[in-house]
């Protein structure tokens, strides 16, 4: 009866009701994912379509820059010794100390003998500065300083001009010389102090500069080899090479071959070479791409602070767990024996006193069910009422028999 009515009124109505050309589909359920059709090649490997991104349930879309390193392009290490002077009877007290300030008043023309100096008010230092790819002179970078002497704070201290190397035999890569920036401070008296955050240690924001023969040092290497480029994995996994080799061939057709786990070598497109001027914007088009990167299950456990991590999809196998704690409690308590007020020869002597009290807590059998997803392991494991301490020996356990079904790294 309504389909004979919709024509009338439309007639009547004009424009304003249009009868439906087709019935109206019901809305998906969010929990609910489709999964498009991938067409293969002609060699039977699945090719994905260009401007769809597979996405696994609970992916993040991530940029391949953030997942792999260009071969050839790499930052270098500077290290170097210097000496931070202007401090307030904060510095060393070592004769290693003195004697670099007398090697340094030497190289000024002043004559000063080690045993003649005070270094109270100076410290010798480690420098270490990490050097960019593509370095040019007057570059400014940052340092990082660490005293390696007895200074008990570098506070307020100015560091003269010290080179840094990048091999021990070379050149000066650049020079250090500045101010250093503690982020605390230490200060007290003959019976109490005070300290906030560590004053030994410190930053120099751009307090080193790249010199002219370090800069021609550093120079890069052409990264290309022949037409192409090499992608590295910075965690080598063959289903993240093979997404990011399909993703950039969406991008540039026919252009990326995944070697092994960790290798993509991609081929530049036609007239793009390093010097033409298109390499750095095909560089940038090339990191851009986002991949959905496979996440293996992993555990991490670390004892010293008591801390668990899981990343990706671990699985977790039925198991019962027993487990109970033993305290042991050592208390000594000495006691003072006296001879007698009359006594010959006697003498006042102390008398060990020991206490032991072991203590033996016994909880039930846990049975801990399998779990397949993050949510389902998190309940599985609040099950056993666990400090996280006590949490990384028993994933720890765990793994050991077999029922814990993820890459386990102990720290």
């Amino acid at each position: 009866m309504l389909a004979l009515l919709l024509p009338l009124l439309a007639q009547l109505l004009g424009p304003a009701i249009t009868p439906p050309s087709r019935p109206l589909a019901s809305a998906p359920s969010s929990a609910t994912l489709s999964t498009p059709q991938v067409p293969a090649s002609s060699s039977g490997v699945p090719q994905a379509p260009s401007g769809i991104v597979a996405r696994a349930q609970g992916g993040v879309p991530v940029r391949i820059g953030e997942l792999v390193t260009i071969r050839g392009i790499r930052s270098n290490q500077l290290v170097g010794q210097g000496l931070i002077v202007g401090l307030s009877g904060t510095g060393d007290t070592t004769n290693f100390t003195r004697q670099q300030i007398s090697n340094l008043a030497a190289k000024l023309g002043l004559v000063v003998l080690p045993q003649d100096l005070a270094a109270s008010n100076v410290a010798i230092v480690t420098i270490t500065a990490t050097l960019p790819p593509y370095p040019q002179d007057g570059m400014a970078i940052d340092c990082i300083i660490s005293s390696y002497g007895d200074a008990k704070s570098l506070q307020g201290g100015l560091l003269l001009r010290a080179p840094l190397y990048g091999a021990a035999d070379g050149p000066a890569i650049a020079v250090a010389q500045g101010p250093v920036i503690l982020g605390g401070f230490s200060t007290g008296g003959q019976s109490a102090s005070v300290q906030k955050n560590h004053t030994t240690s410190g930053v120099m924001i751009s307090g080193a500069l790249i010199e002219d023969a370090g800069a021609a040092l550093a120079q890069m290497r052409p990264i290309t080899e022949g037409s192409s480029i090499h992608l590295d994995l910075r965690r080598d996994e063959f289903q993240v090479a093979s997404q990011i080799g399909k993703a950039i061939d969406a991008a540039f057709p026919s252009s990326a071959t995944p070697l092994n786990s960790r290798t993509i070598r991609v081929r530049l497109p036609q007239g793009c070479t390093e010097e033409s001027g298109k390499f750095p914007e095909f560089l940038a088009n090339l990191l851009d791409i986002t991949v959905v990167p496979f996440a293996r299950a992993r555990v991490v456990l670390n004892e010293k602070n008591a801390t668990v991590i899981v990343a990706g999809k671990p699985t977790l196998g039925p198991c019962l767990v027993a487990r109970g704690n033993l305290t042991i409690s050592v208390a000594e308590s000495p006691t003072v024996s006296q001879p007698n007020a009359l006594s010959q020869g006697g003498q006042t002597t102390t008398v060990p006193r020991t206490e032991l009290k072991v203590t033996e807590e016994s909880r039930p059998i846990t049975q801990i069910p399998g779990a397949t997803t993050l949510t389902e392991l998190t309940e599985a494991l609040g099950l056993l009422g666990a400090t996280p301490r006590e949490l990384v020996s028993i994933l720890a356990q765990i793994h050991s028999a077999g029922a814990l079904y993820a890459e386990v790294e102990v720290y």
